[in-house]
């Protein structure tokens, strides 16, 4: 944990890719707690610039997001592409094992037997990385000391888990590589996609070498993952493998396969259109131009909706809950900058600028709040100022400080995720990001840290139960 730690200012959202070996291998790090980054497992929105004078191949990490709100409207959409006849890559099967709760790891900390207290609760795993162990945790926002277990997990050592909670709250997806396979298949071969109802119950496993990405379809009946396959006549030397985006059910069956695409240099997935028919993707061409793209989830058929400025260079593309704008994070002349855009291309604005530094401390980080309508962003220490956080509000451009605990000149808080009803937020501290996560509420305040059993485990976030469960 300790190297781990040390490796934390040195995340690499997009790494050069020379073999498909190094891509994989980079894919499925992202689930491990290794010595040069933070893993993804907390999607960490701090990264390291990458060179402007070359586009780098963007291998999304293992991670399952957030569910989306309810859509709002239909998107103006260009017309489709004709859908191909793909067909899925063979796959061998490897198992992983899901302990029932009362055989986990003991637990020191306080637990509670029966329902949670009433109000807003949060899914979590603490994840054990020596040992390979996860405990899937239901936490309460009032008391974060009174928790109950879910299910207790065994993986590979030194790797973690990836979670999600369904759209309607009623399972859990999460990602897993197994505790049996050597090293060189943990870090090729992707890990294996379970779920399981959200009270731990019924956990099964719906797909196998899911290599960077689980996200829910908006009516919790599918997820949707994708693979890397290794290309033996690629048609480009610089492009030596296949993306693929499947479709897997939660009831089980066979897996369908949305895309494969051979001649992006990155693809990044990003969620939902608000219709909730197509799924966007961010597309990296040969030369380096983002561009946003959809892929029919009943048809297959593919279409380009807009390229995203070209005269920056973009580190990461989030979009908003209710699937019509895209968050850029961009750096240009060495300024980070954060632009919001429609996803059909219209309506650009520069929402901040003028961040510089090679620190995290000098970066902006941002999470879209539930209802799209604001940013909670971590403002970097200017003349006179430390770093904070601030809610930023993209209708009026309006700002004020969300108030936290102090901490240290070298020490901030990071946005990590915010509650459906709007009310509480996840924040990490820097820069021991994956061991000091605390809740507290949005419009700031007290802050309370979520528990851990000792304090080399870190957490992992999986999502939210609203207070009506």
């Amino acid at each position: 944990m300790k190297r781990l730690l040390n490796g934390m200012g040195k995340l690499v959202a997009f790494l050069a890719l020379a073999v498909l070996m190094v891509t994989l291998s980079i894919t499925i790090k992202g689930m491990r707690g290794d010595t040069t980054r933070i893993t993804q497992v907390f999607q960490s929105p701090i990264e390291t610039p990458t060179r402007p004078h070359k586009p780098t191949p963007m291998t999304p990490p293992a991670t399952i997001h957030p569910k989306p709100s309810p859509p709002i409207g239909t998107a103006t959409l260009p017309p489709l592409l004709p859908s191909r006849t793909l067909t899925p890559s063979t796959i061998p099967t490897r198992r992983a094992t899901v302990t029932p709760p009362v055989s986990s790891t003991p637990i020191t900390l306080p637990t509670v037997q029966g329902p949670l207290p009433p109000g807003s609760k949060v899914v979590y795993g603490e994840v054990d990385g020596a040992k390979g162990n996860t405990v899937i945790w239901l936490v309460s926002v009032q008391n974060p000391k009174l928790r109950k277990m879910l299910a207790a997990i065994t993986h590979r050592a030194g790797y973690g888990i990836q979670g999600a909670v369904s759209p309607n709250e009623n399972k859990i997806a999460y990602l897993v590589i197994p505790p049996d396979v050597n090293e060189k298949e943990a870090r090729t071969m992707g890990g294996q996609l379970w779920v399981m109802n959200s009270d731990g119950t019924d956990a099964r496993m719906i797909a196998d070498r899911a290599g960077y990405l689980a996200m829910w379809t908006p009516d919790s009946d599918a997820l949707v993952f994708g693979r890397l396959v290794a290309l033996e006549s690629p048609k480009s030397p610089e492009i030596p493998f296949r993306t693929e985006l499947y479709l897997a059910r939660t009831s089980g069956g066979d897996l369908r396969l949305l895309l494969a695409d051979e001649t992006a240099y990155g693809l990044q997935p990003l969620g939902w259109s608000a219709d909730g028919l197509l799924f966007y993707y961010a597309r990296i061409t040969l030369s380096g131009q983002w561009e946003l793209w959809g892929v029919n989830s009943l048809s297959g058929a593919t279409q380009i909706l807009t390229s995203f400025p070209n005269d920056y260079l973009i580190q990461s593309a989030t979009l908003s809950p209710d699937g019509t704008r895209v968050l850029l994070k961009t750096l240009k002349e060495r300024q980070y900058g954060l632009i919001v855009l429609g996803v059909n291309g219209q309506g650009q604005r520069t929402v901040l600028s003028g961040a510089t530094g090679d620190q995290p401390i000098h970066q902006y980080a941002a999470t879209w709040s539930p209802d799209a309508m604001s940013l909670l962003v971590h403002i970097p220490p200017q003349s006179g100022q430390v770093a904070h956080l601030e809610q930023i509000d993209l209708q009026t451009g309006q700002r004020h400080t969300v108030p936290t605990t102090p901490v240290s000149d070298d020490e901030f808080f990071i946005p990590r995720s915010w509650s459906p009803d709007g009310e509480w937020l996840v924040v990490l501290e820097f820069p021991r990001t994956q061991s000091q996560v605390y809740l507290m509420r949005a419009a700031g305040g007290a802050m309370a840290q979520i528990p851990l059993a000792q304090s080399s485990n870190w957490v992992t976030m999986l999502g939210w139960i609203d207070s009506r469960k």
